[in-house]
């Protein structure tokens, strides 16, 4: 499925509660905090970022983050916000967190990482499927396979449009796993609209996009067709769910 025409042939609004499905309560804007970690000073980043989740719940740190890997020692803290007013005051609450705590670590973290970026994303739930009885279960979903497709400007209507086509072929067949969509913003190139699909492993997602499309490669080419002009250049990743870096506030 790592090909351009991917997109209809493929897949949170509780995204990154790490549920192994869309859930359409309404649209939901994540920020994202990506580090770029030197190699040879990778086991100071995961050992010290393992103190700061401990730190993060003795201090009952007040947001959440969800943290995935790339793999490539790119490592992504993803956190639900209300609005793009909150990153100043999450950064505020980061550097309150520090203030007392051991300088010297601190300092030993900030030197693992080679550099940082930042980006933040809207989910987009009028376009999730969400199957009556999915094939994994809450909770599953540790691997995702994500999609980023950089659209022509303008051509997000005539996209949004196909996606809801597909997935109504989806739900007459009663299809088993669910399709996530959303729009990156801030540290996008725009229009870019994001795709993700979940899976146990990355094992069982090439499983899945196999028999995927022995049952709806034809199913799609049409729409597929009409989808591939609107994009200018798409990239993809796999990505890596890793609960022991993440601090989940329970509610």
């Amino acid at each position: 499925m790592k090909k351009l025409t991917s997109l209809l042939i493929v897949f949170i609004v509780s995204f990154f509660v790490y549920t192994a499905t869309a859930q359409d309560e309404g649209n939901q804007i994540y920020y994202c905090y990506e580090e770029i970690v030197s190699p040879d000073k990778l086991g100071d980043y995961l050992q010290i970022s393992k103190e700061i989740v401990d730190l993060c719940k003795e201090n009952e740190f007040p947001y959440s983050f969800y943290t995935w890997t790339t793999g490539d020692f790119k490592y992504q803290l993803w956190t639900p916000i209300k609005s793009l007013d909150e990153i100043d005051k999450m950064d505020q609450a980061w550097l309150a967190l520090y203030e007392n705590w051991d300088k010297e670590k601190l300092a030993k973290f900030r030197k693992s990482k080679i550099k940082n970026y930042a980006f933040t994303m809207n989910s987009k739930s009028d376009l999730n499927y969400v199957p009556e009885e999915p094939r994994l279960k809450e909770g599953e979903g540790k691997f995702l396979y994500w999609q980023e497709y950089y659209l022509f400007p303008g051509a997000e209507q005539e996209a949004e449009y196909l996606v809801k086509e597909s997935i109504n072929i989806l739900k007459n067949k009663n299809y088993d796993t669910g399709w996530n969509f959303g729009y990156g913003n801030l540290g996008y190139e725009t229009p870019c609209l994001i795709a993700w699909v979940w899976a146990k492993d990355r094992l069982d997602y090439w499983e899945y996009d196999k028999k995927f499309q022995e049952n709806f490669s034809e199913d799609f080419k049409e729409l597929n067709n009409k989808f591939i002009p609107l994009i200018r250049t798409k990239k993809s990743k796999d990505m890596w769910y890793l609960e022991e870096l993440s601090y989940v506030i329970e509610e």
